[in-house]
């Protein structure tokens, strides 16, 4: 979203933690016209490219981000050991895909000078943008414990208390404060008529 939204930036560094989201990181910005390419640690299971070991090694030699190179794409094996001089590029702009305190601060620390925008991962606001434009399926219609489960999966909101697993994900109860801030409505009711089950109707607006 932020790469999409801002075509004027020029150089940039983002941090992921996962390699393939790294590849989706730079295969999307190559995709919208950003000559993005990135690195991690020599010693992981996915072998690097040739391109991404001289990509490497330039950084950590030069202290700089190559001239042919917009975007850098780093993950957890370059938190602490890479510098990037300003005085040899700028840099515009940072993006932390992270809400942990400190790997913001290190990811930061990255950079040595000014850095304009820097953007950090915001679970509380992760979530609420999830529950945005929810799809037709789950609307007015009832929604029985499977739905419900099914409902969750599809949103994969967090527990920002919880580690990033599946199964780590709020649930209905949750889910449904959520979809009131998006301003839809979450009917909890019972069904007489199905063995007293309850169920879910999630309309669009919250009745006055």
């Amino acid at each position: 979203m932020v790469l999409s939204q801002h075509p004027d930036f020029h150089t940039g560094i983002l941090y992921t933690t996962e390699i393939e989201d790294m590849k989706k990181c730079i295969e999307y910005a190559r995709s919208i016209g950003i000559a993005a390419n990135g690195f991690w640690s020599i010693h992981a299971k996915t072998p690097m490219s040739s391109e991404q070991l001289a990509l490497r090694q330039h950084v950590l030699d030069k202290e700089t981000i190559p001239n042919d190179i917009d975007l850098l794409v780093i993950n957890a094996a370059s938190e602490t050991c890479i510098k990037i001089q300003e005085e040899k590029r700028k840099v515009d702009y940072m993006i932390v895909h992270n809400s942990n305190e400190e790997v913001k601060t290190q990811v930061r620390g990255r950079y040595h000078g000014d850095l304009p925008l820097f953007y950090y991962h915001d679970i509380e606001a992760a979530n609420i943008q999830k529950c945005r434009n929810l799809p037709q399926q789950f609307m007015n219609k009832r929604l029985y414990a499977a739905d419900q489960d099914e409902l969750c999966s599809f949103l994969k909101l967090r527990n920002p208390k919880l580690k990033n697993q599946d199964g780590n994900y709020y649930k209905m109860r949750k889910v449904k404060e959520y979809l009131e801030k998006c301003d839809y409505h979450a009917e909890y009711k019972k069904d007489s008529k199905n063995g007293g089950k309850h169920y879910y109707v999630i309309s669009a607006g919250i009745p006055l």
